[in-house]
């Protein structure tokens, strides 16, 4: 028995009958419901296949030069990456997430000195960014890195430039 509709709805019961049916009445807006369901359902599916191809474009650019990419890694030892992804498709493990790292560090949370330090004295070997160092360093990479650690990218005696914007910066 459908009595909430009923009761809370535009619903009616329908004369002579032993139940509570829902009768709601047909209105313009109820005709358009469809259509502005399909129009938004369309609409969410553009975007997510234009973020995939946007996506997908990177990693066909990554795939080729990935054997590359992963020669940049050292034997043994850490490795700075700034997409986790990177290492896991090299089968090393993500050292540290810059961007939490940088937000602990302006919080006052962490002293991230010592990490600058050794970042800057090459005990990392190698780091793997998604920019140029040699560029002025704009948008979510000031969020991601500290002052710092830009200017030991910067100053890394090897910056190899990879296709799909991946930078190998070595010390």
């Amino acid at each position: 028995m459908l009595v909430g509709p009923v009761l809370f709805g535009a619903g009616r019961l329908h004369p002579g009958a032993d139940q509570a049916a829902l009768k709601v009445p047909k209105t313009r807006c109820r005709r358009l419901l469809p259509w502005i369901l399909a129009v938004q359902v369309v609409g969410a599916d553009m975007g997510v296949a234009t973020v995939a191809w946007i996506n997908l474009s990177r990693v066909s650019d990554l795939s080729g030069e990935l054997t590359s990419i992963c020669s940049e890694f050292p034997r043994s030892g850490p490795a700075l990456v700034e997409e986790a992804g990177i290492a896991r498709a090299c089968g090393h493990p993500a050292l540290l997430h810059p961007f939490i790292m940088t937000s602990l560090s302006r919080r006052g949370l962490w002293n991230a000195t010592d990490f600058e330090t050794a970042l800057s004295a090459g005990e990392f070997g190698t780091a793997l960014i998604d920019f140029d160092p040699k560029q002025p360093v704009t948008g979510v990479h000031l969020d991601r890195w500290t002052g710092p650690v830009l200017n030991a990218f910067r100053a890394a005696p090897t910056q190899t430039a990879y296709p799909g914007g991946v930078w190998a910066v070595s010390w």
